[in-house]
């Protein structure tokens, strides 16, 4: 019997072998989103990557992406937007 394709992360549980599978063989979580044929988009990217965390704090040695948010924006100061938020604050 075939599986109906998935079609949003919310037809993903936490037992999901066919997630586990695509994890571990995947490079990136958009990646994972296309191999189980989730829609594509920067909450359903989020939510496949929040699973796979959830999965190693109870022990499932998911692997982890090299890369992510952090290494796509470099380092940046953001005393200036501190600046800002503090005046905003303080007039008020």
């Amino acid at each position: 019997m075939k599986r109906k394709p998935l079609t949003t992360i919310d037809d993903i549980t936490v037992y999901n072998v066919d997630f586990v599978k695509a994890w571990q063989t995947s490079s990136s979580a958009r990646e994972v989103c296309k191999k189980l044929h989730i829609v594509e988009s920067t909450d359903a990217c989020r939510k496949v990557s929040n699973l796979a965390s959830r999965l190693r704090i109870k022990g499932v040695p998911m692997r982890k992406f090299k890369g992510g948010s952090s290494s796509i924006h470099s380092p940046q100061d953001y005393s200036d937007l501190a600046d800002l938020a503090r005046e905003f604050k303080e007039n008020r």
